[in-house]
């Protein structure tokens, strides 16, 4: 794990402690502005996380994800979500979605942790947000990095830029955009690469239709040749016989 760049430390002159967490929550529940108040629901499988969010969950069933899988309130900063019960998880997203959770599906798809057949990913890990623990923190190949920013946020990076960035945020993005271009220029290198294999391909099979069009007119002018050569000589048998029967 690595040490946060400094600690977090609450300023009071800043804002209260309820504005403050207002204005956390509005980043996710109330983008627009327009909310007065806030509808938390605080029980069931989908607790305090409904919407595309949900839908999400629903369908990957993303195995690190709360509040899905049990918070006891007590040992952590959630409210107590009881024991995790995946039939009322697969109800909830029924109901909610007119989906079911397949609960292997996301391990036997993408691997699971093991990355050695994964290609271009790039983990970023903003050492801010609580989640890094359990990030990817050491590049699995040259094609599946990580970036680690010390004083990013939870999906800071991937953010709007802000004259407030610290520069790690904006070295990461810098990062990240240097392989997404690589990637895109890998990709149409092996696109044209493809492309110039099939225009060969497809020029030795017009050569070998060329070929076998001239081995035939080649063939049919043999087989005419023989059939005059047959003809001529019929005729000239005939009149020597023609010439004897006279004779007689």
């Amino acid at each position: 794990m690595f040490p946060l760049a400094q600690p977090l430390v609450y300023h009071p002159a800043a804002l209260p402690p309820l504005q403050a967490l207002r204005d956390a929550a509005g980043v996710l529940y109330n983008v627009s502005g327009s909310l007065h108040c806030y509808t938390a629901q605080t029980s069931g499988p989908a607790a305090g996380n409904t919407g595309p969010w949900d839908y999400q969950w629903c369908t990957e069933l993303m195995g690190q994800e709360l509040p899905y899988y049990p918070a006891n309130g007590g040992t952590d900063m959630f409210w107590d979500q009881g024991a995790f019960d995946l039939d009322s998880v697969k109800e909830h997203c029924r109901e909610a979605w007119g989906v079911v959770p397949r609960p292997e599906w996301s391990a036997t798809t993408y691997g699971g942790t093991d990355y050695r057949y994964a290609s271009n990913i790039v983990f970023s890990n903003g050492l801010y947000d609580p989640w890094s623990a359990f990030g990817v923190l050491s590049n699995a190949s040259d094609s599946v990095v990580a970036v680690i920013i010390p004083e990013g946020a939870h999906h800071l990076d991937l953010m709007f830029s802000h004259p407030a960035d610290p520069g790690c945020v904006r070295a990461a993005r810098a990062t990240e955009m240097r392989h997404v271009r690589r990637w895109v220029q890998e990709h149409e290198e092996k696109r044209q690469q493809q492309q110039q294999r099939e225009q060969q391909r497809e020029q030795r099979r017009q050569e070998q239709r060329e070929e076998q069009q001239r081995e035939q007119q080649r063939a049919g002018g043999r087989a005419g040749a023989a059939g005059g050569r047959k003809a001529g000589g019929g005729g000239g048998s005939g009149g020597v016989a023609a010439e004897v029967e006279a004779t007689a």
